[in-house]
């Protein structure tokens, strides 16, 4: 979504739009983060604040900051808005405004702006959906996916402790052994993918269960964030853009679902890449573990 403003004279992308979540994998408290993109085309530094309403949500005013003549700044709404998880399918509309200032204490306003977004809650347990793929893995074998790793030894397979249903889960992991001296910093990342053709139907969703873990004596490692594609195109992402903060964006040792719209009517190879940041400031020498969890895939559709 990309609203321009002639006074003040800014470029503000939101991402994602609209957003998709499923009701049936929802904790009872919904809420919601989201990337912003700023870009000041104005002829004077703007400090900006966000605010939002929305029936139903409730929604915290961020302070952004300083963005200078012609800078384009990143930011991350985190915890932004909290609404209670919905019983039926419902879109809701959110109104977003930017206020933009001349001066670091927000006291001398430049002007402002509105666009909306939505918030799209499904129930994939409805009986409207038809189920079009469906990987549980039960099988005992990865059912066509295949990956990659950019540091250390790659393997795959399934695996009967971490499952969301029984007996098994399809496991990636990602096994480096260290013993190196002096600081070392390395970006270290999980591919995984397969080709589906998706029906000609209007409204057509990827459901992912991942869960991520790790293992390590001597372990420094982040999770920045796990980007859904189709071919080479982003279709959603959760955690942050990366960066180097010894901080993770994705949880550990916790079940996520990831609802990702997908085209029609085409062959397609649904992608997801885990990005991670590992750094080490001193002499050692470890194994360390890195695994990708998903189970019960689906690509459902309807025709609304």
């Amino acid at each position: 979504m990309v609203c321009g403003l002639t006074k003040p004279k800014i470029v503000a992308t939101l991402d994602p739009n609209p957003i998709h979540m499923d009701i049936r994998a929802l904790p009872s408290i919904v809420t919601l983060n989201m990337a912003l993109i700023v870009t000041n085309l104005d002829v004077v530094p703007l400090y900006l604040k966000v605010r939002a309403v929305a029936t139903g949500w409730s929604f915290t005013t961020k302070t952004l900051g300083r963005v200078g003549v012609t800078e384009t700044v990143q930011f991350y709404l985190e915890n932004w808005g909290t609404r209670s998880k919905p019983s039926n399918e419902v879109t809701d509309v959110v109104t977003v405004t930017f206020d933009a200032y001349y001066d670091e204490s927000y006291l001398i306003k430049r002007g402002e702006t509105s666009t909306t977004f939505n918030v799209h809650f499904i129930d994939s347990s409805s009986p409207e959906w038809t189920v079009d793929a469906l990987n549980n893995f039960d099988d005992g074998t990865p059912q066509g996916w295949t990956g990659s790793v950019t540091y250390g030894v790659y393997s795959i397979g399934v695996d009967g402790t971490y499952k969301r249903s029984p007996p098994y889960s399809l496991r990636v992991q990602n096994y480096d052994y260290y013993g190196r001296t002096g600081c070392y910093t390395y970006y270290p990342e999980i591919r995984l993918w397969k080709q589906f053709t998706t029906p000609d139907r209007d409204e057509i969703y990827a459901i992912f269960d991942i869960l991520l873990r790790y293992q390590s004596a001597v372990a420094d490692l982040w999770t920045k964030y796990v980007m859904f594609l189709f071919n080479s195109n982003m279709n959603s992402m959760i955690g942050r853009p990366f960066d180097t903060v010894k901080t993770s964006y994705v949880s550990w040792d916790k079940w996520i679902r990831v609802l990702s719209p997908l085209p029609k009517n085409l062959t397609t190879t649904v992608k997801l890449n885990l990005m991670m940041y590992n750094h080490r400031a001193s002499n050692w020498v470890a194994n360390e573990y890195r695994w990708l969890y998903m189970d019960d895939f689906k690509i459902i559709s309807r025709n609304p």
